[in-house]
């Protein structure tokens, strides 16, 4: 009695052995899936109360764009009056400062931040 084996590919193989309600089952989730990945992130600004409402943080905050754009004359200002800067403003003067070879320095900044 001749054995022979026929050969299917894998994925066709997977369609046959899967039941028609398991098959539309899974489509299901992975358009859900896709659909719940694909919704845009919504920003909500939570205005500070009580204690919080008094911390100054717009100059911290033109301090990390200043440092992001590179600007040399305006990161000498920050390194002069540190004291006014929150440790965000410190570590990202550490980054940049160690990217421009200063290590030292930027150690510094980032343990003291």
């Amino acid at each position: 009695m001749p054995f022979s084996t026929k050969l299917i590919p894998y994925s066709e193989h997977l369609m046959k052995s899967l039941p028609t309600g398991s098959l539309l089952f899974f489509l299901a989730v992975g358009g859900l899936l896709l659909t719940a990945c694909s919704q845009t992130e919504k920003v909500v600004m939570i205005k500070p109360t009580g204690l919080y409402a008094s911390i100054e943080t717009q100059t911290s905050m033109d301090a990390l764009d200043t440092i992001g754009d590179k600007k040399t004359a305006s990161i000498k200002q920050i390194r002069q009056d540190i004291g006014n800067y929150q440790p965000p403003v410190l570590y990202l003067l550490a980054n940049y400062l160690f990217e421009a070879g200063e290590k030292e320095e930027a150690m510094y900044y980032f343990y003291l931040g």
